[in-house]
């Protein structure tokens, strides 16, 4: 039996993106594509990976996420904290990882060596990335936010990959050497 999912696709500042999940728990955000087929095809390969069937039923779903998102892309401040995401699919460690992650706040900037000693696991950077490559919530849980020791931009999985992370950290106007 096939779990329904719920799928909106929507025009931003950042391009084509979509939200996914059920009842108001979002399993899958997709920002900066560049049309909503892309953002389809996008999600298709997102869901692949998860073992599970999922039956994706098109319609304006979760309207509160989706004008936080649009708002977000056109440079207003939103605090996604609200929002619940479905990490499930995830190991423990990658769902520590990210939980440490959503606390960073807006305006401020993390590395992957800082959060790998915060999660308990010194030494364990790489991981910490590895484990946001697996981020399924962009901007609900603000990988961005997270660059290199050196304070470099380094990976984002998302379509536009680091310009769009550079875009993202732009809008909350934080400054990159």
């Amino acid at each position: 039996m096939t779990t329904p999912l719920y799928f909106d696709a929507f025009e931003s500042e950042l391009g084509w993106c979509a939200i996914v999940g059920r009842e108001k728990t979002v399993s899958r955000v997709v920002i900066g594509c560049e049309s909503q087929l892309q953002t389809e095809d996008y999600l298709q390969q997102q869901l692949k990976s998860q073992k599970e069937k999922f039956d994706i039923r098109e319609e304006n779903w979760f309207e509160e996420c989706r004008i936080a998102l649009q708002n977000y892309a056109s440079g207003e401040p939103v605090c996604f904290n609200q929002f619940t995401a479905d990490l499930s699919h995830l190991t423990r460690f990658q769902q520590k990882i990210l939980r440490l992650v959503q606390k960073i706040p807006s305006g401020q900037l993390e590395t992957y060596g800082n959060i790998a000693i915060r999660s308990g696991h010194p030494g364990a950077a790489r991981a910490v990335g590895g484990a946001l490559s697996k981020n399924p919530v962009p901007l609900i849980i603000p990988c961005h936010r997270v660059v290199g020791s050196s304070g470099k931009l380094t990976g984002f999985t998302a379509p536009q990959g680091l310009t769009l992370k550079q875009r993202l950290l732009d809008l909350e106007q934080l400054a990159i050497a």
